[in-house]
């Protein structure tokens, strides 16, 4: 069969016309070529002339430029057409939307662009010949093999096979074959099973994820693919073979819709295996599956089907224009992180797009885990609240305590959650709610949840929603519902497209002042301005009760360069009084400033109020105060939140003076739901809405929020000039990068924190990511930064001297900083002023308690707690609150099961108002009096890392909480062979005696008849020494311990429960390409 050569194939330029957009059309027919018509006029063959111009649709004119545009380089968009983006996309596959369609060939082709305009009559019979051929069936390449593709029919046609097999020898091209390419198929020979698959199984071989296939094709044609497109991303995952040759990479990328498999056959020959590496930045050629518009993909298998195709396991993605991969190339560029002066801009714009990626990635694990936690349940409906409400209960078995863990980490009280009836992919939850209560319990094998969840009606479009909720509330489903957790990744989102856009390297060429700004937190080179050393305003209000670095701070907040500053800040400093000082004269001073005043957590927003009231206070200034929450933060820290409750959303709706602002009826019932939801269930009142309608008509000149809540709606703060940012250890660069390019006119930005104590949760993340690519704190970036103007504040005003030089000997000094104390011990004399009990080191309000019982992993999680130091910690709590009020008492567990021992215990023994809280919740918080609880007892020389409770940060956050006086309760021996505890004890036990839990006995605890050496050692009445004989025997001694008390060879990696064991997370590199790393 003779091959239609260039001269007499039809359209053989066609990826140049406007008929196949991004397309190349190959002609694989292996029929006789198509008879070319003879034209009236060669030297016109279209019959242009006849055309009239303003008959040409001005699409066609828009597609070539958009055709143009993104063959140069897709990923330059521009942050400011987001919205366009989806509308773009399917303006550009409208034609091959169409193309598929059961019309004429012209249809097919596109008519060459030129749809609506009058042809040269000869053409037109030319194409009713082409009706008469034989057009095949159109199909979508599935799956791609060694030696073929699997390829899914698109549309229903009983005479051919769903799934079919074609050799890559039919396919007559030069680029390779993906999936999403698009193809005719013309004949096939059936395969003669007894199943009707050729190979075993159904349609998907599960164990090695091939799909199967009814008919190996023998004729295709017009195979169409997209050209690629560009994009940066990082190898997530490399999975390697025993020879360690690749097999399969995972990557992420901002273009995709999950994080894609890379095979071999996606990696050019130069680029070797050993240059495939983990955490690598790669350059991505993608290609969009424009038609059909929407795909199941499996992330699981690599494969794709259309979106109504007969067969699917059921968790495959519903993706709109799915981009695939096509190629996977080395980054030449090379990619470094932080981001110094020495950097290029165009490094500085590529590692944008690597930290969109990263921040891709961080969205798909969201997803994932809301995917693999989604409930198929037989609900039980325990309450009918109205028509419209109820409360179901389910019962869920769970195999493995791992499972359970992971389950419980989405499933909290509080969760969202969305309910399907209808099982089909489209359909849509016809109720949302959230969970009101979940138990675990253990069985004899294996666990179970036991969950109520209350619902409510939501209506759906183009579906009767309303059927399926009667069903539901009336019991009459005969199977399953579904249950989605629901957890917004709008932010996230917003984040990637901002560092994809490259708006953070625009903004920062801008030469305003938001681009000085954004210079900075890009670490490019700006020249540093000192501060006026002598500012008038610096006797202004709670200003003149600034001290030594705080001094500093404002002296660069008041003046008129824009600047960047960070306030490194240890426990108690007073960082937070020095920025509400400085807001508080900033609005007394100039009237055109906007202060935006954010934390990461709740508790620090409510602190950032407290302060702010006292500082404007003190400055004789009235200025009213917006503090906005989510639902579920009002709920958690209830009692936080009440004593902030004049500067509450709520209280600012209810004031008559608003009320009568309020014009359109519209706004009085979206603020009179508000209030009712507020008093009925704040989960569900609209905050962000309410606080728009504020905004509008009472514009408030200072306002707070966390920064997850100010990033979901940052439009509402557009006019800030003045942004603070408290406990900054806990804001990722990235999420700083995004919130400050849609603030426009900011002049000041100060972000304080403490580089030493607890910052962004990692373990939260994607293990690939959760290094050098902006994911963590800001302060890291802030400190290689050149324009930073950094203050430190090192001089502590919250606790006892004793407790001071503790945790400066544990925590600051190592690093050559300093942490001084900064009261008179007589203004922290709570503990050390009392007679109820004497303490044993006469002064000095530390107690360390040795104690070595065993800890017990909990049967329900894989937490663990301690009996022996859990009876201790309720001892010591009850003496504590007979001498002082529990309002003044906080007790601080390293781990989660621990808390909520001694929480159930508090309650059950009536201990009023002491607060039990974990050591990573109790950052921003802080205590006259703090009981901490360490709980472990057993060492794991295999653990490839130091243990959680040996972390330095959270154990600067756990035992820097108290003011006037602490009790640490652990076996303490243990403890010192950790670094960070050993440098803690090696000073506390100079300050203070180490003594036993018998100390609270109340023989010991209350006898009248101890008394003080001249040394200050407590003796008890019988003249021993108050102390713990166990420890001081062994400790210092240079022996290893055991909780055994027996000595043994060195080991260096610690767990804390009994038994040992489980799985490891692997150590990994850090952040490698071709290019150099930084």
């Amino acid at each position: 069969m003779q091959k239609p050569t260039p001269s007499n194939r039809p359209n053989s330029s066609a990826s140049k016309t406007l008929a196949c957009g991004l397309e190349k059309i190959v002609n694989l027919s292996g029929n006789e070529p198509l008879s070319v018509p003879v034209l009236a006029d060669r030297s016109d063959p279209l019959g242009l002339k006849s055309v009239q111009p303003d008959k040409v649709p001005m699409e066609s004119a828009e597609g070539t430029k958009e055709v143009e545009m993104m063959e140069v380089d897709e990923m330059s968009g521009e942050k400011g057409k987001r919205d366009e983006m989806g509308k773009e996309k399917v303006k550009n596959a409208g034609m091959e939307e169409e193309e598929e369609s059961e019309g004429s060939e012209s249809e097919l082709l596109g008519d060459g662009g030129f749809g609506n305009l009058q042809l040269n009559p000869s053409l037109r019979a030319g194409n009713k010949a082409i009706e008469k051929e034989d057009k095949g069936k159109p199909y979508l390449v599935a799956q791609v093999r060694g030696d073929g593709v699997i390829a899914a029919r698109m549309k229903l046609f009983w005479d051919f096979p769903e799934l079919v097999f074609v050799p890559f020898s039919l396919f007559d091209n030069a680029q390779p074959i993906e999936i999403g390419d698009t193809f005719r198929l013309h004949k096939c020979e059936w395969t003669k099973s007894e199943t009707g698959w050729e190979e075993r199984g159904d349609w998907l071989y599960e164990v090695t994820g091939r799909l199967n296939y009814q008919a190996t094709a023998t004729d295709v044609s017009r195979l169409r693919q997209r050209l690629p497109t560009r994009a940066i991303g990082i190898l997530v995952d490399v999975q390697r073979a025993r020879d360690r040759h690749v097999k399969v990479a995972m990557v992420s990328a901002p273009e995709l819709s999950c994080v894609m498999r890379a095979y071999r056959r996606h990696f050019p020959a130069d680029f070797t295996d050993t240059d495939i590496r983990y955490r690598s930045v790669v350059r991505l050629q993608l290609r969009q599956i424009n038609n059909p518009p929407w795909v199941l993909y499996s992330q699981q298998f690599a494969y794709v089907l259309p979106s109504d195709f007969g067969k699917k396991r059921g968790d495959e993605l519903l993706v709109h224009h799915a981009n695939v991969i096509a190629g996977v190339e080395p980054e030449p560029m090379g990619y470094e992180f932080p981001f110094s002066a020495e950097l290029t801009w165009a490094k500085v714009k590529l590692g944008e797009k690597v930290m969109a990626a990263a921040v891709a990635a961080q969205a798909f694990d969201v997803k994932a885990d809301l995917r693999k936690h989604t409930l198929f349940v037989e609900p039980v409906v325990i309450n009918e609240i109205s028509t419209r409400s109820v409360v179901i209960q389910f019962v869920m078995p769970v195999p493995s305590i791992e499972e359970l863990t992971e389950l419980c980490n989405i499933w909290e009280i509080d969760l969202a959650v969305g309910c399907k009836v209808n099982p089909t992919a489209k359909a849509k939850p016809c109720a949302h709610g959230y969970v009101l209560s979940i138990d675990k319990r253990a069985l004899c094998v294996g666990y179970e949840i036991d969950a109520k969840v209350i619902l409510s009606y939501q209506e759906a479009k183009d579906q009767d929603a309303q059927e399926e909720f009667d069903q539901l509330r009336c019991g009459e489903l005969d199977g399953c519902v579904e249950l989605i957790p629901q957890t917004s990744v709008r932010a996230l989102q917003e984040r990637m497209f901002t560092l994809r856009s490259n708006d953070c390297s625009k903004l920062a060429t801008d030469e305003g002042k938001v681009g000085r700004i954004m210079s900075i937190l890009l670490g490019r080179p700006v020249k540093p301005e000192s501060p006026k050393a002598n500012n008038p305003l610096m006797t202004f209000g709670a200003l003149s009760k600034l001290k030594a670095g705080q001094v500093d701070t404002a002296l660069c907040m008041l003046d008129e360069v824009p600047r960047l500053v960070f306030q490194q800040a240890g426990p108690g400093t007073g960082k937070t009084f020095s920025a509400a000082s400085i807001v508080a004269t900033v609005l007394a001073t100039d009237h055109t400033a906007r202060v935006l005043a954010l934390a990461p957590p709740n508790v620090a927003v409510v602190k950032l109020v407290l302060e702010m009231q006292d500082a404007l206070a003190a400055g004789k200034h009235v200025e009213p105060m917006l503090a906005l929450f989510s639902g579920t933060g009002k709920l958690r820290y209830a009692k936080e939140v009440e004593r902030i409750s004049p500067h509450l959303l709520a209280t600012a709706v209810e004031a008559q003076d608003f009320k009568e602002l309020l014009q359109k009826d519209q706004e009085r019932v979206k603020v009179e739901r508000y209030l009712d939801a507020c008093e009925r269930n704040p989960r569900l009142a609209q905050e962000m809405a309410v606080a728009k309608i504020v905004q509008e008509h009472k514009n408030r000149r200072l306002c707070f929020a966390t920064l997850s809540f100010c990033e979901q709606l940052p439009a509402l703060f557009g006019e800030t000039t003045h942004l603070i940012i408290d406990e900054a250890g806990q804001a990722p660069y990235v999420q700083i990068l995004n919130l400050v390019s849609q603030l426009p006119c900011l002049t000041k930005v100060l972000i304080t924190g403490d580089r030493r104590q607890l910052r962004v949760h990692l373990p939260s993340l994607p293990l690939a990511i959760r290094e050098d690519f902006g994911m963590d704190t800001v302060i890291q970036n802030l400190d290689v930064a050149q324009g930073t103007d950094v203050t430190t504040l090192s001089v502590c005003f919250r606790s006892h001297s004793a407790l001071v030089r503790c945790t400066e000997a544990g925590f600051y000094k190592p690093h050559g900083e300093l942490l001084t104390p900064g009261r008179d011990d007589s203004e922290r004399a709570l503990m050390t002023d009392q007679t109820a009990f004497k303490l044993p080191k006469k002064g000095v309000p530390l107690i360390l308690v040795h104690q070595s019982t065993p800890a017990q992993r909990d049967e329900v999680s894989t937490s663990s707690a301690n009996p022996g130091q859990t009876d201790t910690a309720m001892r010591a709590l009850w003496r504590l609150a007979r001498a002082f009020p529990g309002t003044l008492i906080r007790c601080i567990c390293f781990y989660a099961a621990q808390a909520l021992e001694i929480e159930r215990l508090v309650a059950q023994q009536e201990i009023p108002d002491i607060l039990v809280t974990t050591a990573d919740a109790t950052q921003g918080h802080e205590s006259s009096l703090a009981v901490v609880v360490t709980t472990c007892s057993v060492l794991d020389s295999g653990a490839d890392s130091q243990p959680f409770w040996a972390d330095a940060a959270r154990v600067d956050v756990a035992i820097s909480r108290a003011s006037h006086g602490m009790i640490i309760i652990g076996d303490l021996l243990l403890l010192n062979r950790t670094e960070t505890w050993r440098r803690y004890l090696d000073q506390a036990t100079t300050e203070t005696t180490v003594v036993g839990p018998e100390y609270f006995d109340f023989e010991q605890f209350n006898n009248p008849d101890n008394y003080y050496d001249k040394d200050g050692q407590l003796i008890s009445a019988n003249g021993g020494a108050v102390r713990s004989e166990h420890f001081y025997s062994k400790y210092g001694k240079n022996v290893w311990y055991n909780n055994s008390g027996e000595s043994r060879g060195a080991e260096n990696r610690y767990q804390p429960y009994l038994p040992q064991g489980g799985t490891r997370e692997r150590t990994r590199g850090k952040a490698s390409n071709s290019g150099a790393h930084r």
